[in-house]
């Protein structure tokens, strides 16, 4: 992802989703550290249910650095906030399906 780009709120087919932070530009970790907002700019954010629960809650965001990596279920609902700073947030993501086996005992 460059500057003014976002990804809005998805989810995916299959069992597990995954992505890994390969790159995060010393500009954007500045501009995060600026922002007071629990939902900064860069950060990755996970939606457990699009309606407000009084007791529970619903997202929880993340600044990435390099190197972390989320597994989550693959229908969890997510996104990724835009940020204006120079440079390039680097990622690489996937999805996981696991084929269930039936055994005769």
């Amino acid at each position: 992802m460059t500057k003014y780009e976002s990804n809005p709120i998805h989810d995916h087919d299959g069992d597990l989703s995954f992505v890994i932070f390969t790159g995060v530009p010393k500009k954007l970790e500045e501009e995060h550290n600026k922002t007071k907002s629990r939902s900064s700019p860069g950060t990755i954010n996970f939606v457990y249910k699009l309606e407000k629960e009084k007791f529970n809650i619903n997202y929880h965001s993340f600044f990435p650095r390099v190197g972390d990596f989320f597994i989550f279920p693959a229908d969890l609902n997510h996104y990724v906030n835009n940020f204006r700073s120079s440079g390039e947030r680097i990622s690489l993501s996937g999805n996981l399906n696991f084929n269930t086996l039936e055994r005769n005992i």
